[in-house]
């Protein structure tokens, strides 16, 4: 009975393992330039763009909903279609690396990541210094404030997007 359980767990540690190995795989082959080392970074691809807030992401079979950590979509949504395209270009049909956010389960089924793209570019950053979005004033404890400040405070100074077209 023993050499069953043993067996058993033997043959389920090689399958995960396996199942593993095949995911981070896929993404190195893409030479992906990691820019900080990340607790939790798990690579998926996108399969939809929702909306302008939220993505859809698929690995083994499940699909996943998220949203960008750490901005928020203004309210005048002047640039919406420019913004959604910007997205779909980058990401739609890529893998992507997904870092988690601490204390971000809202109990929706709708989680909250950090998204970086397979040239290390954080996703968020990106469209916080072009404009497309906004920190959101309610996230006082992220990991990368003064990062995401930063790229927000570069789109004010240019007046790109959000700060330029939409005032």
């Amino acid at each position: 009975m023993r050499y069953i359980f043993f067996y058993s767990l033997l043959i389920t540690s090689l399958i995960f393992s396996h199942g593993c190995s095949r995911l981070y795989n896929a993404y190195e082959n893409e030479e992906v330039i990691q820019p900080t080392l990340h607790e939790e970074l798990f690579v998926f691809t996108v399969t939809e763009i929702l909306d302008s807030e939220s993505i859809k992401v698929h690995t083994t079979g499940k699909d996943f909903q998220l949203v960008l950590s750490g901005i928020e979509i203004p309210t005048p949504e002047c640039i919406k279609k420019e913004k959604i395209e910007r997205i779909e270009s980058l990401i739609l049909g890529k893998k992507v690396a997904l870092e988690s956010v601490a204390n971000t389960d809202t109990g929706s089924g709708i989680i909250s990541r950090y998204l970086w793209l397979p040239d290390g570019t954080m996703l968020n950053e990106q469209l916080l210094q072009e404009g497309f979005v906004r920190i959101d004033p309610e996230m006082v404890e992220m990991k990368y404030k003064e990062r995401l400040s930063l790229a927000e405070n570069s789109a004010i100074e240019n007046n790109l997007g959000v700060w330029g077209i939409c005032k």
